[in-house]
Formats: structure tokens, sequence, C-alpha cells
């Protein structure tokens, strides 16, 4: 009998401490289901400071994305073929404009703000030893940011020009392309919402030149061939 006994509290006891175990799991799920690092582009973030920006680098060349949360935030550059993950210093408010936040790894620096609505995203860019130039574009669940880098040939003069980097964000193309030492800022359109692109240059600021977008590249052109690749 008192083996019987022990055998029940013991049956009684692991069964309590799996419900335990069941309840902390389930309750622990349920306060936060992605373990403390919950998903940016979510549509509740689309009219928000929070989400996800991405961009180009130039300077030399590369990339970057930034996640921003009300903690955890986190960043990605992607340049001169090395990767570096960046993080957040200190929280977000929900709702709030953001000035001047800092993400960070090492020497390397994000500063970044937004307003309130997720609007007029700007960032400065530091990396040691380079003079960055970057664009921001806010990916939304409406539309993606699209980021491509290559070189336009410049049929005239008979040379390349090289890097160029550009950004296409819900239509829109923003980037920069290195004329000797002089950065040149790129802008333009989608047309019709079709893969033909409209490209001007600052340095040229009444001219368009078309180009084509297909199979994750930007090509096509007379006098400036362009020959661009997406990146992420």
């Amino acid at each position: 009998m008192k083996k019987m006994i022990n055998y029940a509290c013991s049956m009684l006891m692991a069964t309590a401490i799996l419900a335990a175990m069941v309840f902390v799991s389930c309750k622990k799920d349920k306060e936060d289901p992605s373990g403390g690092n919950p998903e940016v582009l979510t549509e509740a973030n689309n009219s928000k400071a929070l989400g996800k920006y991405s961009g180009i680098l130039l300077g030399s060349s590369g990339y970057y994305t930034i996640e921003v949360r009300t903690t955890g935030s986190t960043a990605t550059v992607v340049f001169d073929g090395k990767t570096y993950a960046l993080e957040g210093q200190g929280s977000i408010n929900d709702g709030d404009a953001i000035t001047n936040y800092m993400l960070q790894k090492g020497d390397i620096k994000i500063i970044f703000s937004v307003k309130a609505d997720g609007k007029s995203p700007a960032v400065k860019i530091d990396i040691p030893g380079h003079k960055v130039q970057a664009t921001i574009d806010k990916e939304t669940t409406k539309y993606e940011t699209r980021s491509y880098i290559g070189k336009i040939r410049d049929t005239d003069a008979n040379r390349d020009i090289d890097p160029v980097a550009m950004t296409i964000s819900n239509g829109s193309i923003n980037g920069y392309m290195k004329v000797d030492t002089q950065y040149v800022s790129i802008s333009g359109q989608r047309i019709d919402s079709s893969s033909s692109l409209g490209i001007i240059f600052s340095n040229q600021p009444n001219k368009t030149y078309n180009a084509g977008l297909s199979n994750n590249k930007i090509t096509g052109g007379t006098k400036y061939v362009f020959d661009l690749s997406k990146v992420n």
C-alpha cells in the first residue's frame, strides 16, 4: 500500500510540474510569440516610425537594412564585401517620432531619424576611412524596396562610371554614382508602373535617360548603358 501511495504521489507531482511548464510556455507565447524580437513588416507599422528601412551605400559600395522596434532594434550593413551587425542604443516609444537614434557596431555607426508616421526618413552612416552617401526608404506590407549596384557605360566618353547604386521604392528611384571624385545623385520614376525607368542625374537635371528593369537587373540605354544587379 505504501508503495502505491508513493507511486501515486510521484505521478501527481510529475503531472503538476508538466502542467506548470505548459502554463508558463503558453503564457510566454501569449505575451510575446516572437520571443522579444517581433516582426517589423506589419500593417500596424505602415504608418509608424517603427518598421523596416533600407538603402544603398556609395563610397565604396554596399547596402544596409534597419529594423526599428521599441526594443531590440538592429541594422545590417554590407560594405566592401563585409557584413556588420549593428545594435540599437536604447529603446523607442511606439507612436513617437525618432530623432538621431543610434545603431552601432564598434566604430561603424548609423544615425537615424524619421517622423512619427514613418515619412521623411533620414540616415547618416559613419564607416571609418570612407565618405559614405546613402539612400533610405521605408518598406511596408504594401510595397517593397529594392536596391541595385553596378555600373553605367558612358558611350560618348567611352568609359565606365563605377560604382553606381540605385534604390526603387514604390516606383520612385533614388541613388548615387561617382564621377571622378564627385558624387552625382540619381532620381526618377518607373514609367506607368511598368518595367521601364526614367532616370535623371543631378548634373543633367533637364534630361531623362531610359533603362529597363527585368530579371533583377537594370539594363538598357543608349548614351548611358546601365548594368546594375539587385542586392537586396
